[in-house]
C-alpha cells in the first residue's frame, strides 16, 4: 500500500514459513512447527516496545522487520535469540527514480544474507522516471539479490503491480528470477474495480514469491482493512490456489485498519492475536504435526493425567493397562538423547507381584517432585460394565479382588520404587496431590470418594471418610461423579476440591478438618445445567486446575464447557475469564466430545502461559459429525479434533495454536495428560494405529515456545 496520510493508520503484518509440500511431515525433535506464524515488529507502532515480549507470550517465533543498517545487523540478531525470534522476511525500502537506488538495495542485500533471511519485500516507487527505467533498476538489483541468495518481492502497489495483469507485465519486462511479486490480497479490491483476489492471484501465481493475505470491504480506493473474517476476501480460496500450486514462499499476515478508528496498545495485540487465530481455525495452513513414539508395551491404553517434566528435563509417564493381571508400566523419555527408559511394573512396585490380586492398571494422577523423588498414586485399570457404568473389576477365577491404590515415590537418583501406603476398602486413588513443603500427599479414592492423606515424617496414613454421598459407587441420590483434581494453597496448607453439586471444599490443615467454602461455589450458569445425581459429566465440579504462585490463586478449567476460572482461595472468589476451547468448539457452540472435558491442562516452563489440549468438532463435507447424544461413563462421545490452546496469565491473551495431526493425517484420540518439556515442546499420551493395531503411547507436539 502507498504510503498514507490517515493519522491511525494501523498496519498489523504476520508471515507464515514457507509450507515445503501438500502433506504435513512428522515433527523431530527441535523442528518448527509446519507454517507458523511471524509478525512484523512495526505493526505494534507506538507500542513496538511492547512487541518483544507480547510476541512470544501469543506463541509467535517468526517476525517479519525493517531491513537493519549493517552497523546494527550483530545487535539485531542477538536482539532476536533473546526473545525466542527469528526474522524471515525483510523489508527493502527505495526510491527507484534515484541512480543511487541500486546501491541501496545492494546495501540492503548484503544485510539480508547476513541476517540469514531469503526474502526482501520492496514496494517499487519510481516517481518521474519511465517504468522502463525501473525494469533496468530491478533488473540490476535482481543480478545482486542472486549474489546474496535473496528474492526480492515487489508489492501489488500502482503502477508496476496494480492487479495481476500490471504484476505479469512488470516480470516479463524485468526478467530475472531474483525479482517476484509479493501479492497482497487485499490490494486488488482497493486498486481495482470488478475483480477479486484469486482471479488475479491465478494470473501470476508462477511468479509469486511471497503472498500478503488482507482482508477488505470491497470498496475501491476505501481505507478498510478489518480483521479477518470480515471483510470479502475469500481467503480459504486462496489459500487452496496456493496450495494446489504447490506454492513454496512465505505468506504475509496484514491488518492495516479502518480510516477513523484508532487502536490502542490492547486493541493492537488483540487485532494481531485473532488474525493469527483465524489462520490457524482455517487448519491447512496451522496444523501441528505430532511426532509418535514406541515405548515397548502393546497392552497400553487411554491414560489419564499420568505425567509430569522432571527437574532434570525427562519426561516421566505411566502407560495404562486393562489387563487384570499385567499392570501398568512407567517410563522415562529423555529428549537430550531422544531415548526412552523402562523404570517399572506398578503392580511390582506396590509389592504385589505373584499375588494373583488385580494389577495395579493405572496411575490417574500426575507426579509430583520434592528432594529429587516423584510422588504419585497408583489405580485400578481393570473394570466391570454395570448399567454401562465402569465399576472395580471382578477377579476371574484364580484372582483376588483389587487389594487397593497405593502412594508411590520414584527416586530419580536411584531409580527404586518406595511404596508408601495403600488406600483403605480397596479403592483406587483417583485424585492426588501433595503439599511439598509441609511433606504430605492428599489423595481422593474411588469410586467411593474417601479423603485420605499420607504424612511423610509420621509415615502415617489417614481417612477423613466420603466427601461427595456415596460418590461414583452410589446410585440416585447418592451418586456424584467426584473430582479429578486437588489444589493446594502452599501458604497456610489448605487443600481444595468440589463436588458435582459445586460445593468448593477447603480441607483445613490447622483444624484438619474438611469445611465448606462459604459465600461461593462452582455452580455458574456459563458452565451449563446438570443433574449432579447422573452419571456420564462431571457436573459442577472443575476438571483440572493448577496453583499460580504470582497471584496466590488457583487457575482451572471446567470440564464440560471448557471456561477458563480463576479462584482466589482468601476472599473466597470464583472469576470465570474466557471460554478456552477450540475455536471450532466456541464457533459450534457446543461442548466438546470427551464427556468429562479434558485433563490436559498445565503452565508452561516461562511459568505464565497455560497450555491446554482440547478436543473440537470435526466436520465432513461442511456438517458436524455429532457422534453419542449421551453417556454414563468418561469417554470420547465421537471424533476429537484436538487443539492445542495457550493463554498467557498476564495479558489474558487466549491463543489456539491450531488443530494436531500425526503423518498419517489421523487424529490424535483419547488425550487426557500432558507435560511441557524444557524447550517447550509437548508431550502427552495418546491411541496411536500402526499396522492396523491400536496402542496408547507418547506423542510430542511442536509448541509455540519450542526452541529449534
Amino acid at each position: 500500500m502507498k504510503k498514507c496520510s490517515i493519522q491511525h493508520r494501523i498496519a498489523l503484518v504476520m508471515v507464515i514459513v514457507p509450507l515445503v509440500s501438500a502433506c504435513f511431515p512428522v515433527a523431530s525433535q527441535g523442528a518448527e512447527p509446519v507454517n507458523a506464524l511471524a509478525c512484523r515488529l512495526a505493526n505494534y507502532r507506538q507500542f513496538q516496545d511492547t512487541a518483544w515480549t507480547h510476541l512470544p507470550a501469543i506463541g509467535f517465533k517468526y517476525v517479519f522487520m525493517d531491513v537493519p543498517s549493517p552497523d546494527q545487523v550483530e545487535a539485531t540478531k542477538r536482539k532476536l535469540a533473546r526473545h525466542g525470534l527469528k526474522a524471515v522476511v525483510l523489508r527493502g525500502n527505495t526510491d527507484l527514480s534515484r541512480p543511487s537506488s541500486v546501491s541501496d538495495l545492494a546495501v540492503q542485500l548484503e544485510t539480508c544474507e547476513k541476517m540469514g533471511v531469503k526474502y526482501m519485500f520492496l514496494s517499487p516507487k519510481h516517481p518521474g522516471v519511465p517504468k522502463t527505467v525501473a525494469y533496468g533498476r530491478l533488473r540490476r538489483a535482481g543480478d545482486i539479490a542472486r549474489k546474496h541468495g535473496v528474492t526480492i518481492s515487489l508489492e501489488t502497489h500502482p503502477d508496476l503491480g496494480t492487479n495481476g495483469d500490471t504484476h505479469l507485465e512488470t516480470m516479463k519486462q524485468i526478467n530475472h528470477p531474483n525479482v517476484r511479486v509479493n501479492f497482497d490480497t487485499g490490494n486488488i479490491t482497493y486498486y481495482n474495480k470488478n475483480t477479486d483476489a484469486g482471479t488475479e492471484l491465478k494470473k501470476i501465481i508462477d511468479y509469486v514469491a511471497t503472498v500478503e493475505l488482507k482482508e477488505h470491504n470491497g470498496q475501491y480506493r476505501t481505507w478498510n482493512f478489518p480483521t479477518f473474517g470480515k471483510g470479502v476476501v475469500n481467503i480459504p480460496s486462496v489459500l487452496r490456489i496456493l496450495e494446489e500450486h504447490n506454492y513454496h514462499g512465505p505468506i504475509t499476515l496484514e491488518i492495516e485498519g479502518i480510516q477513523g478508528i484508532p487502536w490502542d496498545e490492547a486493541q493492537t495485540k488483540k487485532a494481531i492475536a485473532d488474525s493469527a487465530a483465524y489462520v490457524r481455525s482455517l487448519g491447512r495452513f496451522g496444523r501441528l504435526t505430532a511426532r509418535t513414539y514406541d515405548s515397548g508395551f502393546e497392552l497400553a491404553h487411554d491414560t489419564y493425567n499420568g505425567m509430569s517434566t522432571g527437574s532434570d528435563g525427562r519426561i516421566y509417564y505411566v502407560l495404562s493397562s486393562e489387563s487384570f493381571k499385567i499392570g501398568a508400566q512407567m517410563y522415562c523419555y529423555d529428549p537430550a538423547t531422544n531415548k526412552i527408559r523402562h523404570l517399572g511394573d506398578l503392580t511390582e512396585a506396590c509389592g504385589e507381584k505373584g499375588l494373583k490380586t488385580i494389577a495395579q492398571g493405572k496411575s490417574h494422577v500426575n507426579f509430583v517432585e520434592r528432594d529429587g523423588k516423584l510422588y504419585f498414586a497408583t489405580h485400578v485399570g481393570y473394570y466391570s460394565i454395570v448399567d454401562g457404568m465402569e465399576k472395580i473389576g471382578i477377579p476371574p477365577a484364580g484372582y483376588k479382588a483389587y487389594p487397593g491404590g497405593h502412594f508411590l515415590a520414584y527416586d530419580m537418583t536411584t531409580g527404586k520404587f518406595q511404596d508408601l501406603a495403600k488406600a483403605p476398602n480397596g479403592e483406587g486413588i483417583l485424585s492426588m496431590t501433595m503439599d511439598t513443603r509441609r511433606g504430605r500427599l492428599y489423595g481422593l479414592t474411588w469410586p467411593t470418594g474417601y479423603f485420605i492423606y499420607y504424612d511423610l515424617a509420621g509415615k502415617n496414613l489417614k481417612n477423613l471418610g466420603p466427601t461427595s454421598r456415596q460418590g461414583e459407587n452410589g446410585k440416585g441420590e447418592n451418586y456424584r461423579t467426584l473430582c479429578r483434581s486437588l489444589v493446594v494453597d502452599p501458604h497456610d496448607g489448605s487443600m481444595y476440591m468440589t463436588t458435582g453439586d459445586g460445593v468448593i471444599l477447603r480441607y483445613n490443615y490447622d483444624t484438619d478438618s474438611i469445611e465448606v467454602v462459604k459465600d461461593e461455589d462452582m455452580k455458574k450458569d456459563y458452565f451449563g445445567l446438570y443433574d449432579p445425581t447422573s452419571p456420564g459429566h462431571m457436573g459442577y465440579n472443575w476438571r483440572q486446575t493448577i496453583w499460580y504462585e504470582p497471584e496466590r490463586a488457583v487457575y482451572g478449567v471446567h470440564g464440560n464447557s471448557g471456561y477458563l476460572f480463576r479462584f482466589e482461595t482468601q476472599t473466597p472468589r470464583v472469576e470465570v475469564l474466557e471460554r478456552i476451547t477450540s475455536l471450532p468448539s466456541k464457533r459450534s457452540g457446543m461442548y466438546d466430545q470427551f464427556s468429562y472435558g479434558y485433563l490436559g491442562f498445565t503452565l508452561g516452563p516461562n511459568g505464565r502461559t497455560l497450555h491446554y489440549l482440547t478436543g473440537g468438532p470435526v466436520y465432513i463435507s461442511g456438517k458436524r459429525v455429532a457422534g453419542k447424544s449421551e453417556t454414563a461413563m468418561g469417554e470420547s462421545k465421537g471424533i476429537e479434533n484436538l487443539h492445542l490452546i495457550t493463554y498467557d496469565i498476564p495479558t489474558r491473551q487466549y491463543t489456539d495454536q491450531g488443530p494436531i495431526f500425526f503423518k498419517n493425517g489421523q487424529r490424535p484420540a483419547y488425550v487426557n495428560s500432558i507435560a511441557v518439556g524444557k524447550d517447550g515442546t509437548v508431550y502427552t499420551l495418546s491411541r496411536i494405529t500402526e499396522n492396523g493395531r491400536t496402542r496408547t503411547d507418547l506423542i510430542s507436539i511442536p509448541g509455540p515456545f519450542t526452541s529449534k
